[in-house]
């Protein structure tokens, strides 16, 4: 296509000039003047922008509701003869776009899982707390009591060797200065 300008567009699109330049300045093109050309790309530009502003995404709708109707007819019998009567059976249904639908669902559970997550790392954490605290508190009780049989090991050592000093004591024959 040939580049126009954008009082040519104007008339093609059947707005005003200044009307259109105010749009190509909120779609944040660098027009100004009236005279300018608009090349193919600006067009574009402009044309998404103004479809995102007056609400259409270029998207199929995210939810169409179907309404049927059908008529049929009922055979009823009675004592004073058949009837026929109209039925018309009215059906509504709203069917949404599954990629919506979708994406909360998948929101939700990745929302779910972190929190998950984030519970599982925290519980762990406590545990290895725990457990740290438990192994201290282990090692602590065993250094204590291998320093309490230590000492006495050494109290039962140093009593024996009262014990064998006292015996070997007694059993010298003791020399009397009388003798």
């Amino acid at each position: 296509m040939a580049e126009v300008t954008v009082e040519q567009l104007a008339k093609t699109v059947g707005t005003d000039a200044a009307k259109l330049l105010s749009q190509m300045k909120d779609a944040g093109l660098p027009h100004k003047k009236a005279d300018e050309t608009v090349s193919d790309d600006d067009k574009r530009t402009l044309l998404s922008h103004l479809k995102r502003s007056h609400g259409s995404d270029e998207e199929a709708p995210r939810k169409i509701t179907l309404k049927r109707k059908s008529v049929s007819t009922l055979k009823t019998g009675g004592s004073s003869g058949k009837r026929t009567v109209n039925v018309e059976v009215r059906k509504k249904r709203t069917y949404v776009k599954r990629s919506e639908v979708e994406e909360k669902r998948l929101a939700e559970e990745a929302e779910q899982k972190a929190a998950e997550e984030k519970a599982r790392l925290e519980a762990e954490q406590k545990a290895a707390e725990e457990a740290k605290k438990a192994a201290e508190e282990k090692a602590r009780i065993a250094a204590e009591a291998k320093a309490k049989a230590e000492a006495e090991k050494a109290a039962r050592a140093e009593q024996a060797r009262k014990e064998q000093a006292a015996r070997k004591e007694e059993n010298q024959p003791q020399l009397s200065p009388e003798e």
